[in-house]
């Protein structure tokens, strides 16, 4: 009988597994990357609701009474102004919102 040869290896211990850390790169660039998609969505629907008009137009507006909210700073007027249309029966006043659809900024120069 023909003896085949033994090879001995040395018993490896098992190892000691650390539980994976989190990937906090990728969670941090996904992050900046959401927050930086946030502020172009709200900037582009800024801009869709807000338009500029000249200070003669705003000044027609105002002797229309058709100027609800005006916040007066040094170049500009940021306002909101509401067709006769839209106000509805002289018993319900609408809310100002300088954020709302129609808001215009009026730029002095």
């Amino acid at each position: 009988m023909k003896r085949e040869p033994q090879i001995n290896l040395p018993i490896k211990k098992p190892v000691k597994v650390d539980p994976p850390q989190p990937k906090w790169r990728l969670t941090i660039v996904y992050f900046i990357f959401t927050m930086l998609i946030l502020w172009g969505w709200q900037d582009l629907f800024y801009q869709l609701s807000v338009r500029t008009i000249p200070y003669s137009q705003f000044k027609t507006y105002l002797a229309r009474h058709e100027v609800v909210a005006a916040v007066v700073k040094q170049d500009e007027i940021d306002g909101r102004i509401v067709p006769p249309a839209a106000k509805g029966s002289k018993n319900q006043t609408p809310a100002p919102s300088p954020f709302g659809p129609s808001v215009s900024r009026i730029l002095i120069w």
